[in-house]
């Protein structure tokens, strides 16, 4: 297992929010920013180029291949590409937000 999660209070003295998020990658034409919420004990599957995951609520465990990392609120990390499961851990379910970089045309 890797894991490459942080503390989003370790790194910024603002509350995690989405606007803080959306402020933090500038300029907003290079990211596209993508707020998710899940209900409580599912997994998604899924298929994503590398980017960020954010929880702002709740708590989740993202798997790409053979990297994994566990994240709960005020958590961030860096996950690769390729194939990915979320699999939601809270029982109030979990509040996401995904950053992707916006390739250059």
């Amino acid at each position: 297992m890797t894991e490459n999660a942080q503390r989003w209070s370790d790194v910024c003295s603002i509350p995690l929010t989405l606007e803080a998020i959306r402020a933090l990658h500038v300029p907003p034409s290079q990211y596209r920013i993508s707020p998710k919420n899940y209900e409580a004990h599912i997994v998604v599957p899924g298929v994503s180029i590398a980017g960020r995951l954010y929880v702002l609520s709740g708590a989740c465990v993202k798997t790409v291949g053979a990297w994994s990392v566990s994240l709960g609120a005020g958590m961030f990390a860096d996950f690769p590409e390729g194939d990915y499961q979320i699999e939601v851990c809270a029982e109030q379910g979990v509040q996401l937000v995904y950053v992707w970089p916006i390739p250059a045309q």
